[in-house]
This record gives C-alpha cells, structure tokens and sequence, in this order.
C-alpha cells in the first residue's frame, strides 16, 4: 500500500505533543493556535493508516505505535532542523545579531544563548538594564534581547517565558521556618535592572512574611565577603553559586526569562526567527541546568 508523504511539519508537530503531553502545550512551543496542530497531527496518522495519540480531556498519550514511531520521529526532526541551521548558516553568512542581555541573565545561560546566534551570525552582545534594552529593540538598535519577566515592552514581540530556579544562598542551613530570616540584609541588584521584576521579589518575599532589607553587591568577591559576615542573604542559579551553600526557593523565586524582538520584522536576521533560536538554546540550557544542578 502507497501512501501520501508526510509533511516534516506534521512529524514536528507529532514530536510536540508527545512531549508537551497536550495539543495544547504543543501549540504553544510552536507558536501556533491548536488547530493546525491538531489536524496536522489527524492528518499524519490517517496517511499512516495509525493511531499515534490518545486524546482526553486531561491531555495526550501515546499509543504502543506513537512509542515505537517517536524516537526516530526526534531523530528526523533533530536532523532536519540541523540541515536547516547548516544552509541558513550558508545563507546568513556574514549577518550581524545583536542581542541584548540583562544582568541578571545567569552566565552558563548568556555562552548557551550566544554560541546558539552564533549559527546565525556574527554576534555582538550589549548589556543593560531592562527598560534600555527594550528601547534599543523598539529602535531596532538591537535583534533581539533577553530581559527579566516582568517589564513593560509596549508593542515588542515577545517569546516564550523561562524559568530559572533560583536557592538561597547565606544562612548556614535551611532555617525550620522563614521567620529565622527576619533581620537579613538580602543582596540584590534587581531594582537597578527592572523595577517591576524587583516588585514581583518583594511580593514573593511577602508570601513568605518577609519584607527584607536590600543592599547592592558590585562584584563576586564583595558578594561572598558579605555573606561571610552574616546576616546577609543572596537569590543565586545554580551556576552562579561557585560552592556556596544553599536551598531551593519555591517556585515564586524563580528568575523569569523573556526574548524580545522588533515587532516590525518578527525578530528576522536573514532568514533566521531569532526568537524561535533564544527560545530552544534557553530551553537546552535550562535542561542542562537541571541535570548539572
């Protein structure tokens, strides 16, 4: 028996919602409304002549067939998407990105995100506090910019949200309860890169019962001499702890992280989305993140 040809879209998409676990989820990862998705994925396995996905009103799951077919349907998707990176890099040769972090980008997350543009184009990395940076994108001084979730970005095209958790570094364990912080001194340059991104902190501190002091640390070494001194507290990763000790925050600590791009052209550099290339190094990133961490 013959069949039509399946489109490598439809194997995307496939790959999506069995990893997402809805149609839903997997929508959103493509930056598609549910429909297309949905009958992209009918379509593949009406051309199959199989069952791939059980659908529910909880979410997905796949069939025996949906198991055996999806490792080598990642296979095909992986491998497509690299023959693309190589021939748009072909294309693109010579294209300058210019992207923008915030400081408060972790560092394993800035060398996963630069070396991804780096398949893009020459890239130029700017630093600058949150609201700088969205002004620079609006311009088009900048591609694209990964800055701290909250912020105002007006009429920006925005991607996807990450979260980095974040522990608590300073007290020598964890305390039996949140109140053992009262009179800390938390060390924290948030306010002076996004002012909405530092009232999300206070807020999440507040949950908590704590409505902590704030004190600026210009570098490293003035960091780890203050939390030596005690009384002193600090939000780090995972890779920005270099050894000190630490605990997980609950999830309303997590660091949130955004790309932006020009409205006007959708992010584009040659033929590239820049946000859909932020938007998988942060994912990879994230993941290493959590294997390492």
């Amino acid at each position: 028996m013959t069949t039509r040809p399946n489109s490598l879209r439809h194997w995307e998409y496939f790959v999506a919602v069995a990893e997402e676990g809805s149609v839903t989820g997997a929508a959103e990862r493509l930056r598609l409304t549910q429909s297309p998705v949905s009958q992209g994925l009918k379509r593949l396995e009406s051309n199959l002549g199989l069952d791939l996905i059980r659908r529910s009103a909880t979410g997905a799951t796949l069939t025996e067939a949906g198991r055996s077919l999806l490792p080598q349907a990642r296979i095909l998707v992986r491998d497509a998407t690299e023959l693309q990176s190589m021939a748009h890099a072909i294309t693109d040769a010579g294209a300058e990105v210019r992207v923008g972090l915030a400081p408060s980008v972790p560092p394993g997350i800035a060398f996963d995100l630069t070396s991804a543009l780096r398949d893009v184009g020459r890239v130029s990395v700017h630093t600058a506090e949150v609201s700088q940076l969205v002004t620079r994108v609006g311009e088009g001084r900048l591609d694209c910019a990964v800055i701290e979730d909250p912020a105002p970005t007006g009429e920006l095209s925005r991607g996807q949200l990450h979260e980095v958790p974040r522990l608590l570094a300073g007290p020598a364990e964890k305390p039996a309860t949140w109140a053992a912080l009262r009179g800390h001194t938390l060390l924290d340059n948030t306010a002076a890169v996004s002012p909405a991104a530092a009232g999300r902190l206070a807020d999440a501190f507040f949950t908590i019962g704590l409505h902590p002091e704030t004190e600026l640390w210009p570098d490293r070494t003035a960091l780890a001499a203050r939390l030596g001194a005690g009384g002193a507290m600090v939000l780090l990763t995972p890779d920005q702890l270099g050894g000190l000790p630490a605990f997980p925050m609950p999830t309303a600590f997590h660091l949130r992280l955004r790309c932006v791009v020009p409205p006007q052209r959708g992010g584009a550099v040659g033929k590239r989305d820049l946000r859909d290339v932020v938007d998988r190094a942060l994912r990879r990133s994230l993941g290493r993140l959590g294997e390492t961490g």
